[in-house]
């Protein structure tokens, strides 16, 4: 929900994803998770959808190059959220799965998930 960190921490949306990469990569010893990531249509004033989608989607690099589980964050978007998780599958294909929080859905929606 917080995802504006992508364009004003650093000089470039990439620059900032390699500073988390070589974060992670630092610290190999004490991450155990990739997170938290994902969308939240209920707390535009935080980042809006565009910029929310886009970041997600980017952020799964991160999930294919260090194969680790994910913690996923899902509000109101269950829709383009699978979209996104379906197109990216294969970069989280062996990473241990994860969890997902602030769901809001149905239980039909859950099992989506499963």
């Amino acid at each position: 929900t917080r995802c504006k960190e992508f364009e004003s921490n650093s000089e470039t949306p990439e620059l900032y994803l390699n500073e988390l990469s070589k974060l992670i990569e630092n610290n190999r010893d004490n991450v155990v998770a990739i997170g938290e990531l994902g969308l939240d249509y209920d707390r535009q004033h935080f980042c809006d959808i565009e910029t929310q989608l886009k970041y997600f989607e980017k952020q799964f690099e991160l999930i294919e190059k260090f194969q680790l589980p994910m913690f996923l964050h899902s509000r109101n978007c269950h829709k383009d959220f699978m979209e996104i998780l379906r197109r990216n599958s294969s970069k989280f294909a062996n990473s241990g799965g994860g969890v997902v929080h602030s769901f809001t859905g149905t239980r039909d929606e859950a099992r989506d998930y499963i």
